[in-house]
């Protein structure tokens, strides 16, 4: 009988006290970022965007995590590899969370990967007409289109265009 009060006592009442919040994992991960264990970041980040995807936390995990990933934070990752993750971490936020006020953030920082870093044009047009789209108001919405109207330009030929455009006026 005392066993099995004490297995019922372990069922019970150790999940409970073990169970931490969303809020507590962004804690330790934003802890952990700043001890430069990023690593460690990204598995409490994905932590929270698998167990606690309809919490306010989500959509800053996933920003967080493309955040990490597009300034090449993770040692163990390639370049390539790890912009390509960013972007996907950054498109699921408009996907899952389009009324997260970073969504046109996260948007634009997409786009600006596929085009500068990437050179996927094609999916960079599709993420910036996405952002003008979905986020006209926004402040990057003016810059989606820049960047839509240079993209694959070089920065002489960029500067030679304004130059000409000033010229027509």
């Amino acid at each position: 009988m005392k066993y099995l009060y004490l297995l019922l006592l372990t069922v019970f009442l150790l999940p409970g006290c073990s169970k931490k919040n969303d809020k507590q994992y962004m804690k330790e991960a934003e802890d952990s970022v700043r001890a430069n264990k990023y690593q460690g970041a990204v598995l409490l980040y994905e932590k929270v965007t698998a167990d606690f995807a309809e919490s306010e936390s989500a959509p800053e995990a996933l920003f967080q995590l493309g955040f990490l990933y597009q300034n090449r934070l993770l040692k163990n990752v390639s370049e390539t590899q790890g912009l390509e993750k960013s972007v996907t971490y950054y498109k699921q936020i408009a996907e899952k969370y389009p009324k997260y006020g970073k969504a046109p953030d996260a948007l634009f920082s997409a786009g600006f990967i596929l085009a500068n870093d990437l050179k996927k044009y094609e999916d960079a047009t599709a993420a910036y007409n996405k952002l003008v789209k979905d986020y006209p108001n926004s402040n990057w919405a003016p810059q989606a289109k820049e960047e839509l109207d240079n993209m694959g330009l070089t920065p002489e030929q960029i500067l030679d265009k304004k130059i000409k455009s000033k010229k027509n006026m």
